[in-house]
């Protein structure tokens, strides 16, 4: 009586072994950093938006680390706006990778007048990244 139970649950789980077998999980990348004005870490609000529009939204702790969750292979625009509402625009390509990766980029804001239209400088660039800032007053 116990082997028909056993071929039942046999047969029941292979299918399920099958299916997992199938599944494919896109790689994903876990970008962290700080960011910093003034080489002080900052609280502030991110977002970073894809060349397809879809919109990831982070937010630094009081010492301006961050974490967020990224696809490889995809360029992002990172506007990120301090507690005062100034934003700064960065441009961040994340390479192409085929299994999950962490990568480290810090953003400097360093203070500049909010009246300047449009300051470009270039952050801290981590390994096999690419980046870079502008500045734009609200």
């Amino acid at each position: 009586m116990r082997i028909i139970p056993l071929f039942l649950l046999l047969m029941l789980s292979l299918p399920l072994a099958n299916l997992q077998a199938n599944i494919k999980i896109d790689p994903l990348v876990l970008l962290r950093g700080n960011v910093k004005d003034n080489n002080k870490g900052v609280a502030v609000d991110m977002q970073f938006k894809d060349e397809s529009g879809a919109i990831v939204k982070s937010k630094s702790a009081s010492d301006g680390t961050y974490q967020a969750i990224l696809k490889p292979g995809h360029k992002y625009q990172l506007t990120i706006t301090d507690e005062n509402l100034t934003r700064y625009t960065f441009t961040y390509e994340v390479p192409n990778y085929d299994k999950y990766t962490q990568l480290d980029q810090d953003f400097p804001l360093n203070a500049t007048k909010v009246d300047t239209p449009v300051a470009t400088e270039s952050p801290k660039k981590s390994k096999k990244n690419k980046s870079k800032k502008t500045k734009k007053g609200k």
